[in-house]
């Protein structure tokens, strides 16, 4: 609608003698006459075939375009970025396998995802919970699940770990939905913050989150990780857990006990197996640097020691002739 109101006022400006210089985004001018501007509809489909995928399909429109997407595959509602493949099986509720408190919350995680992966279905388009409502959901019950932890006395550290998958898989599917750029929640148990890029090239640059507890530093670079597999989203999260650093887990041979604050961090990169390296030269500097002094101090502390023992031996040698020269001489 827009793109065509911006035509109807090029038509009458012309009618008019004004003179218009350019065209709107997603227009273009085929000739290079400034006195006669005709605009015509930039196709972006056949201009960069990867806008949507390998199996999203592109559709143009009139100054624009958008992706669909099929069964399985979803933008999460932003209809110009890449189709990302979706496995809703991993939010699947099976007993023993998932901490209480999280089976309702995993089954409307799942429930999302199957309507996300058939977002292009003919049919009336269904309502989701926006990625905001999820993430309070996910801190509360993040909650209770800490305060149930503390007061049960049988509690295993195969518990702690089913917390922590259940984060990084719930945090995949919400992070991508959120509607900020920057994103925090605090409570009395649980302090979390989520930092996303919307670009259509990926982002470069630091990027830093930082809680009570813990700072991260990395860059986008490696948030994005290979950039071509990038989705046209990216998003890095820190997650603080204020009340697991004095767990004690009595159900193995031997007691256990968590000593230091937990902490979950979560980037768009599926690949977290190999992460590139940052400011490796920097890091080595001062490596470097930190082992040219440590080596110095101990050769120091060597030539100073060395030097008292042969100044005490002198000393020592010498009173022992002057009380020979004198029984001597007795």
């Amino acid at each position: 609608m827009g793109a065509i109101l911006f035509l109807l006022i090029v038509a009458l400006l012309k009618d008019q003698g004004a003179r218009v210089t350019r065209c709107a985004n997603g227009f273009t001018q085929p000739n290079s006459n400034p006195e006669f501007l005709n605009c015509i509809d930039i196709d972006e489909c056949v201009e960069n075939q990867h806008f949507c995928g390998e199996r999203g399909i592109c559709v143009n429109q009139l100054g624009s375009y958008l992706c669909k997407c099929p069964t399985g595959f979803s933008n999460y509602g932003n209809r110009q970025t890449q189709c990302t493949e979706l496995n809703c099986d991993q939010y699947e509720t099976q007993a023993g396998q998932t901490l209480p408190g999280f089976d309702s919350f995993l089954s409307l995680l799942k429930n999302n995802c199957l309507v996300l992966s058939n977002s292009t279905l003919p049919g009336p388009t269904r309502l989701l919970p926006t990625g905001d409502v999820f993430l309070t959901l996910l801190v509360n019950t993040t909650d209770v699940v800490q305060l149930g932890l503390q007061s049960n006395g049988h509690h295993s550290s195969s518990e702690v770990t089913k917390l922590l998958r259940t984060i990084e898989i719930s945090f995949r599917l919400i992070a991508p939905l959120l509607t900020e750029n920057v994103t925090r929640i605090e409570t009395n148990h649980t302090e979390v913050e989520i930092m996303v890029r919307r670009d259509k090239t990926p982002p470069k640059g630091p990027v830093s989150l930082t809680n009570e507890n813990t700072q991260l530093d990395t860059t986008w670079e490696t948030v994005v990780g290979d950039y071509q597999n990038y989705l046209g989203f990216a998003y890095v999260v820190l997650l603080n857990y204020r009340n697991l650093d004095s767990l004690k887990d009595n159900t193995s041979h031997q007691s256990q006990q968590l000593m230091s604050s937990a902490a979950t961090v979560s980037v768009s990169n599926s690949n977290t197996t190999y992460l590139p390296q940052q400011g490796s030269g920097q890091l080595s500097l001062v490596m470097w640097v930190g082992v040219f002094v440590a080596l110095t101090c101990v050769f120091l502390s060597l030539i100073t020691t060395l030097w008292c023992r042969f100044v005490s031996r002198k000393r020592r040698g010498g009173h022992r002739q002057q009380q020979d020269v004198q029984l001597h001489r007795k």
